[in-house]
Protein backbone atom coordinates (compact mmCIF):
# COMPACT_ATOMS: atom_id res chain seq x y z
CA UNK A 1 0.00 0.00 0.00
CA UNK A 2 2.92 2.48 0.89
CA UNK A 3 4.54 1.91 -2.49
CA UNK A 4 1.16 2.52 -4.05
CA UNK A 5 0.22 5.18 -2.49
CA UNK A 6 3.16 6.62 -0.33
CA UNK A 7 1.00 7.38 2.76
CA UNK A 8 2.78 5.14 5.34
CA UNK A 9 -0.15 5.41 7.71
CA UNK A 10 -2.51 4.62 5.06
CA UNK A 11 -0.38 1.77 4.90
CA UNK A 12 -0.28 1.08 8.89
CA UNK A 13 -3.82 1.28 8.96
CA UNK A 14 -4.25 -1.32 5.51
CA UNK A 15 -1.71 -3.50 6.86
CA UNK A 16 -3.68 -4.27 11.03
CA UNK A 17 -7.31 -4.27 8.82
CA UNK A 18 -5.38 -7.16 6.89
CA UNK A 19 -3.96 -8.42 9.59
CA UNK A 20 -6.96 -8.84 11.62
CA UNK A 21 -9.05 -9.95 8.74
CA UNK A 22 -6.48 -12.70 8.22
CA UNK A 23 -6.77 -13.34 12.16
CA UNK A 24 -10.72 -14.01 11.68
CA UNK A 25 -10.28 -16.30 9.05
CA UNK A 26 -7.70 -18.34 10.48
CA UNK A 27 -10.00 -18.65 13.73
CA UNK A 28 -13.01 -19.60 11.40
CA UNK A 29 -10.78 -22.44 10.18
CA UNK A 30 -9.78 -23.61 13.52
CA UNK A 31 -5.79 -23.26 12.43
CA UNK A 32 -5.23 -20.25 15.49
CA UNK A 33 -7.19 -20.66 18.97
CA UNK A 34 -9.71 -17.70 19.49
CA UNK A 35 -7.91 -16.07 22.02
CA UNK A 36 -5.72 -14.29 19.52
CA UNK A 37 -8.75 -12.25 18.57
CA UNK A 38 -9.41 -9.91 21.27
CA UNK A 39 -5.32 -9.37 20.88
CA UNK A 40 -5.41 -8.62 17.42
CA UNK A 41 -8.67 -5.84 18.16
CA UNK A 42 -6.99 -4.17 20.65
CA UNK A 43 -3.49 -4.20 18.58
CA UNK A 44 -6.13 -2.56 15.47
CA UNK A 45 -7.48 -0.62 17.96
CA UNK A 46 -4.15 0.97 18.77
CA UNK A 47 -2.92 1.67 15.29
CA UNK A 48 -6.10 3.48 14.60
CA UNK A 49 -5.89 5.58 18.13
CA UNK A 50 -2.08 6.62 18.01
CA UNK A 51 -3.04 7.11 13.66
CA UNK A 52 -6.14 9.55 14.33
CA UNK A 53 -4.19 12.68 13.49
CA UNK A 54 -2.97 10.96 9.98
CA UNK A 55 -6.58 10.00 8.90
CA UNK A 56 -7.75 13.48 9.24
CA UNK A 57 -5.10 14.45 7.18
CA UNK A 58 -5.50 11.40 4.91
CA UNK A 59 -9.46 12.68 4.87
CA UNK A 60 -8.92 16.19 4.36
CA UNK A 61 -6.47 15.64 1.91
CA UNK A 62 -3.59 16.82 3.25
CA UNK A 63 -1.47 14.10 4.59
CA UNK A 64 2.27 14.44 3.21
CA UNK A 65 3.20 11.28 0.95
CA UNK A 66 6.82 9.23 1.45
CA UNK A 67 9.63 11.23 0.51
CA UNK A 68 7.82 14.24 0.19
CA UNK A 69 9.27 17.49 1.57
CA UNK A 70 7.83 19.15 5.06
Amino acid sequence: MVAISRYVSLGSIVGITTGLLVCIVLIAFGQIPLGFLPWAVVCGGLVVIVHHDNIQRLLSGTERKFGQHA
